[in-house]
Parts: C-alpha cells; sequence; structure tokens
C-alpha cells in the first residue's frame, strides 16, 4: 500500500467500550500526553439549541433523554451534534466515579483536553460541571 494513503485510524487514539462507571465510555488505545486533544479529528460543530424547546418534549421520551444524556446545558441553550445519529466518542466521556479526580478538561471552546498523562487501557473522564449547567 502505498504510504501516502491516509487510513482511518491515523490519529485515533481512542475507542468505545464498556464502562464500570457509566454503560459506555471511552478509553486510551494508546497514551495519551498532557495537553492532548484526543479527538482533534472531530471538528463537527456543536448546534446550539434554545432549552425550552427542548423541554416541551415528554419527560420520559427517548428523544428528551438524548439531550439530557449527551447536551451540554449553559445559558438557556443545549448544545449537541448536528444529528444525533453522528456521535463522536467525545459525546461518550463520562463523569470520574465519586472520590476520583477527572483526566480531562474542557476548554472555553469545548475541546476535550488530558489534564495528566492518560495510559492506553484508562477510561477518559470529566467533570460536566465545570463546563455544563447540570440541571
Amino acid at each position: 500500500m502505498p504510504a501516502s494513503i491516509s487510513l482511518p485510524h491515523r490519529g485515533v487514539v481512542t475507542r468505545l467500550g464498556v464502562s464500570r462507571i457509566h454503560g459506555i465510555g471511552v478509553f486510551a488505545i494508546a497514551p495519551i500526553r498532557a495537553g492532548m486533544n484526543p479527538f482533534a479529528n472531530d471538528d463537527r460543530p456543536i448546534r446550539w439549541i434554545d432549552a425550552t424547546v427542548v423541554d416541551t418534549l415528554a419527560p420520559e421520551s427517548p428523544q428528551r433523554a438524548l439531550y439530557s444524556d449527551f447536551g451540554i446545558r449553559r445559558a438557556g441553550l443545549i448544545g449537541c451534534p448536528e444529528t444525533f445519529d453522528i456521535l463522536g466518542s467525545g459525546w461518550y466521556v463520562n463523569e470520574p466515579s465519586i472520590g476520583t479526580e477527572p483526566n480531562m478538561i474542557a476548554t472555553a471552546g469545548f475541546d476535550l483536553i488530558a489534564s495528566r498523562d492518560i495510559m492506553a487501557g484508562e477510561e477518559l473522564t470529566l467533570c460536566y460541571r465545570t463546563f455544563s449547567d447540570i440541571t
């Protein structure tokens, strides 16, 4: 195979897996250095929707659950992917277990950055309250 061909795995350092914390989580498949954005290849924009529109959905509806499970609440808006059919792995990063420090931080632009070196096999975690108004 010619060296100039870029394969889909290039630059990928995470994958989804079964989490001991909650459902599905994101795991390092290679070491991730402090300061690195392991999701740099996912440059899809966040879509911001007025939260009052989402809040009109039936409380127990699976559609509303998509927003509560994956949405970023901020100042009366909910940030989500353009469509929930396309969720990059970064949307699956869980909060750490109680008493455990997260190994990721969110920037003002919602990029996820490693707050310390992360070993291959380790689950990526993030404190949601640092970037989302949890209700």
